[in-house]
């Protein structure tokens, strides 16, 4: 075998290992229309999975001051931190340990929420207010009626948002789409 053919092989092998321009553009539009097609449905899937733990985070809380109602033998109170029925600045749970309605006695804090989403609660009960739920020391809401609040996201709409609601008996469901809730609407 000659030198010459030796050479000729070895650079034939040598630019056989790359790829061509233009099968690096295929891959390269292949990558970004499949990008095109995951990242909206991505952003719906963050969008969702925030609305859901926003709402289990409440009803975490509710059920946590239902639960020291009993437990403590005191009333126990949930309240917006702007004490109205915008509750997106956050809220707290207090109990009535001197049992004078102060509601001195902090249990948990909850800080606002994540930016774009809102929370909105309305009260059903006569007497009741909008910024704040009270659990007595059977577990039960102190007013008759309801207490409802509405978890809103940036985009959705009501369809897409949450509602959280607590029956006179304290018990509290989580659903997704507010239509029909009293709650401020998204």
């Amino acid at each position: 075998m000659s030198r010459h053919s030796q050479v000729g092989s070895a650079g034939r092998a040598r630019r056989g290992r790359g790829f061509t321009l233009l099968e690096l553009m295929v891959v390269i539009g292949i990558i970004a229309i499949a990008a095109g097609i995951a990242l909206p449905n991505m952003r719906e899937m963050l969008l969702k999975n925030s609305a859901s733990d926003l709402a289990n985070q409440l009803v975490g809380d509710l059920n946590l001051a239902r639960q020291e109602a009993v437990k403590r033998g005191v009333r126990v109170a949930v309240t917006s931190a702007t004490n109205g029925s915008n509750w997106t600045t956050g809220w707290t749970v207090t109990a009535d340990k001197q049992r004078d309605g102060t509601f001195s006695d902090l249990v948990r804090t909850s800080g606002a929420v994540r930016e774009g989403f809102t929370v909105g609660s309305k009260s059903t009960g006569t007497g009741g207010t909008d910024g704040r739920l009270i659990f007595d020391v059977t577990g039960s809401l102190e007013i008759p009626g309801g207490f409802d609040l509405n978890v809103c996201r940036p985009t959705g709409g009501p369809t897409k948002a949450r509602w959280v609601h607590v029956y006179p008996s304290g018990m509290t469901t989580s659903r997704r789409d507010t239509t029909g809730s009293p709650a401020p609407s998204c």
